[in-house]
């Protein structure tokens, strides 16, 4: 009777032995899929960050531009309630 237990409790430490193997292993998968993931996900990022750092580059040229612009009609109208038209067109010629 005692060698039943005997080889009960062994196998019974091999099971145990092979099962914290296995969550071991298990373990490690789901670090390295976790990692895959975090690093795919930044890698298919980039584009989308580059894109939109453009975009705002863009933007904001656009919005210089019509600033300047927005600034040379006001000149241009001051420019015009101060003089009398006609000077205004006779110093173009």
């Amino acid at each position: 009777m005692e060698t039943a237990y005997k080889d009960l409790l062994d196998e019974q430490q091999k099971t145990n032995t092979l099962l914290n193997q296995l969550v071991e292993a298990q373990i490690h998968k789901n670090k390295q899929e976790a990692r895959h993931f975090w690093l795919g996900l930044i890698w298919h990022s980039i584009p989308i960050i580059l894109t939109l750092i453009l975009l705002w580059q863009i933007y904001s040229y656009v919005q210089t531009q019509v600033h300047i612009i927005q600034d040379k009609f006001g000149q241009i109208q001051n420019d015009l309630g101060t003089l009398n038209f006609g000077d205004k067109i006779r110093s173009l010629f």
